[in-house]
């Protein structure tokens, strides 16, 4: 099955981590990152965590009220289960890890350069090898993509104005450019100049 790929804008949304483990520790920080109001839920939680509300002690159905975002990644995985199929019946968007009949989305394997993510997935079938691919591309894509990201971006408030196919189309001519090797050198104002001219050829 074909899944719908999208990225949410957590921030300010209440959100449940169930489990304390080096399974939801990591989920729980990445929700943190994301601007969550993240509440974490178990007997035992192994880290600290800044920016969330730690409750130390069993998790309750009653724990779902008011969330929009739940997460389960106890080892029990009946637990998850029911807790999946009471956050269903609240229209709470959930998912229990490693259980593919009880989730309603599926945490892909990231890197980030800057602004710039790259989330890899397999639809939930093999998590280690969304992991491995994830690993393959670190190696290619470094942390000139980011940079680079920062200055196209900066340049799109400035062509904002014209009109989308025009703006198109420059993209495309900068983006033909062997411009990374700029970014990787610090030569972003050799970049700048350079981009200047492909601009005003394009007008």
């Amino acid at each position: 099955m074909r899944l719908f790929t999208v990225n949410l804008c957590l921030k300010d949304w209440p959100c449940l981590v169930v489990g304390g483990g080096i399974v939801a520790i990591p989920k729980a920080k990445r929700m943190i990152e994301a601007g969550a109001r993240v509440t974490v839920i178990a007997p035992e939680i192994k880290e600290d965590l800044p920016g969330a509300t730690l409750i130390r002690r069993e998790a309750r159905v009653e724990d779902l009220e008011g969330m929009r975002l739940a997460m389960f990644a106890t080892s029990d995985r009946e637990l998850n289960a029911t807790l999946y199929q009471e956050a269903l019946k609240r229209g709470i968007l959930a998912a229990a890890v490693d259980d593919l009949d009880h989730c309603d989305f599926y945490m892909p394997a990231v890197m980030m350069r800057g602004d710039l993510e790259i989330a890899v997935s397999t639809s939930g079938t093999c998590p280690a090898y969304s992991v491995w691919v994830r690993d393959r591309l670190l190696e290619v894509v470094d942390d000139s993509y980011g940079v680079a990201l920062s200055w196209f971006a900066s340049l799109r408030e400035r062509l904002r104005p014209i009109p989308m196919g025009r703006r198109g189309a420059l993209y495309r001519a900068l983006l033909s450019r062997d411009f990374l090797p700029r970014f990787r050198r610090a030569e972003v104002e050799a970049w700048a100049e350079e981009a200047e001219e492909v601009i005003a050829k394009q007008a």
